[in-house]
Order: structure tokens, then sequence, then C-alpha cells
């Protein structure tokens, strides 16, 4: 701030202005005591949460000290500290100087990337609800819609979140098809119907040339045969 006169000085003045020593006066004689007046200079840390909750910069000088940095939140993700560069940062300590920027870095929860992944995977399906059981359809949907509000949540609790997935995976595979479960009626078997088509008899066709070849011949043989009893029987007599 500048040079302040003695204090003796300072308490005989009738301005605070007068006690501050700009400079000395022409003619200025004996001796003056000054004392060096000092203003603590502030400085600012900003704050990158990548991707994480909005965190307002705060303010701080070399004369206190920041014991406990604010922590911001994101949806699926645990926080692991501050950092200024590769170096994590706890609390600022009483004598820092300088502005400084800090980063936050996460790590993914794997259990919510599991969720996340079996949701997608769901919603791509388009499964409908005329083509599974009552019981098993309502399963699936207050599991599915569990997990979708366990996203939303900030900093899940790990026990729930495993939970959560547990009940999902058990719901997905509990679903029931309706033509499934439909019961075989009394006195019936399944048995599938072939869809073979089989030629139909056809009508034998015969030249008319074998009509003659084949017909005739048979019967002359028996006339004849005929005949030859006859003639026997009448040289008997």
């Amino acid at each position: 701030m500048g040079w302040l006169v003695s204090e003796e000085k300072l308490n005989r003045s009738t301005q605070s202005n007068d006690a501050i020593v700009r400079s000395l006066a022409a003619g200025t004689i004996g001796n003056l005591r000054l004392m060096a007046q000092y203003e603590a200079i502030t400085y600012k840390v900003n704050f990158d949460s990548a991707g994480g909750s909005a965190i307002d910069p705060i303010s701080f000088t070399t004369e206190n000290s920041v014991a406990k940095l604010p922590e911001p939140a994101r949806i699926g993700y645990r926080f692991l500290g501050w950092y200024d560069g590769e170096t994590k940062v706890t609390e600022l300590p009483k004598g820092t100087i300088g502005d400084k920027t800090l980063t936050a870095k996460w790590e993914k929860i794997k259990t919510i990337e599991v969720i996340e992944d079996i949701l997608k995977e769901e919603n791509q399906k388009n499964r409908k609800e005329q083509d599974y059981t009552e019981d098993s359809w309502k399963n699936y949907q207050e599991a599915k819609k569990a997990a979708e509000d366990l996203l939303k949540e900030v900093n899940p609790d790990p026990l729930k979140t495993e939970q959560v997935l547990a009940k999902l995976q058990a719901a997905i595979k509990g679903l029931t098809l309706k033509d499934a479960t439909a019961p075989t009626p009394v006195g019936t078997t399944n048995i599938p119907v072939s869809k073979k088509v089989y030629p139909t008899a056809q009508a034998k066709q015969y030249p008319r040339t074998n009509m003659i070849t084949t017909v005739w011949p048979g019967f002359i043989g028996t006339g004849l045969v005929a005949a030859v009893i006859a003639l026997v029987k009448k040289n008997k007599k």
C-alpha cells in the first residue's frame, strides 16, 4: 500500500490520508519514522470439472489456506480428485501464491458401464408387451426402470448398483413368450403337418400297335385250344 508515518503522528492526524506518505516535500526537515504497509494479493483458483458439475472459482491469499476443496459430481463416474498437471491437489496451504486451474479426474464405474450397455442393447431389440406373459413383462419393466433411475443418481451406492444389475439380468432371462406357455388341448398331439406334395397317379397308355400284337394273339390261342379238345372228344366216340 505504501509508507505510513509513525503511530504517534497517525494518532494526531485528522484525516486517514495524512498517515500515508507518498512523497517528501521540498524543505522537509527532521527525522521521520515510516512504517511499511502491505496488502495481501488475492489469487484465484479455477476448476475444470471435465464433464462433471460446475464448480465456482474460489479466491485465496498467502495469508489464508483452503483446507478442503469442493467436489464435483458426474453420473456414472467416481471422483478421483483435483489435479494440477500430474500432481494431485487436496488443499491450498498458507503461503500458496499464483492463480491456478485444477482439473478433475474421473473413473468410470464398471457396473454402471455394464448397465448402460444392457439398456442400450434392450432398447435396440424393441420388445413388445403383447409378446410376453404378464408377470415376466411386469418384472422386466420394473427392473429396467430401476436401472434407468440408477443412472440418474450421482455417485450411486456400489451395493445398490450391484443389486440393480443382478435384478435387470434376471428379469431379461425370465422373459417368457406367450406362445411358449400355451397349453396343448387334451387328446391332441403336436404332430407337424407335412407339406410335401406327392405326384398323382397317371393312367397307363398303350400304343395302338400293342393292341394287335398282345391282345389278339391271346384270343386266337384260346380258340385253338378249344378246337383241339373238341376233336379229341369226337375221336373217342
